[in-house]
C-alpha cells in the first residue's frame, strides 16, 4: 500500500516540477513514504526468504534510490523548465527588436539632421561603384 502512495507522490512531485513549479513538502512526503516502503518491503522479503524474490529486492533498491534523489530530479526539472521559458522569451526579445526603435538596446536611425547628405551613408563607402558604366 505504500508503494501506491509513494507512486502517486512520485507522479504528482514530478508533474509539478515538469511544469516549473517545485513542491517542497510533496518532495518530502515522497522520499518518507519511499524510504518506509522500501524499509518494510526488505523487511518483508528476508522474513520470507525464498529463492525468487531477487527482483522484488532490486525493485526495493530502485524505489529507495528514486526516494533519494527525487528532490534533485524535481529541482533539475524546474531548473531545465525554466532554462526553456527564459530562451524563449529571449528570442522573442530579439525578435521583437528588429521591429520596434523603442528599446534602448536597438541602435538608433542611420539618418539624422547632421549625416542626412552623406554621401558614406547614401552610397556605401567609396560612393557609387559600378565597373560597366
Amino acid at each position: 500500500m505504500l508503494d501506491l502512495v509513494f507512486l502517486v507522490c512520485l507522479v504528482a512531485a514530478l508533474l509539478y516540477a515538469m511544469r516549473g513549479v517545485y513542491k517542497e513538502t510533496l518532495c518530502s512526503v515522497a522520499t518518507v513514504v519511499g524510504i518506509l516502503a522500501a524499509v518494510i518491503g526488505f523487511v518483508i522479503i528476508f522474513l520470507r526468504s525464498s529463492s525468487g524474490d531477487i527482483l522484488a529486492a532490486f525493485l526495493r533498491i530502485l524505489e529507495l534510490v528514486f526516494a533519494f534523489s527525487l528532490r534533485f530530479i524535481a529541482r533539475h526539472f524546474v531548473k531545465l523548465y525554466n532554462d526553456r521559458i527564459e530562451e524563449e522569451n529571449r528570442k522573442i526579445r530579439e525578435t521583437m527588436s528588429r521591429y520596434t526603435r523603442d528599446d534602448p538596446h536597438v541602435q538608433g536611425p542611420v539618418y539624422t539632421e547632421s549625416n542626412f547628405d552623406d554621401p558614406d551613408l547614401r552610397f556605401g563607402k567609396g560612393g557609387y561603384t559600378d565597373n560597366r558604366f
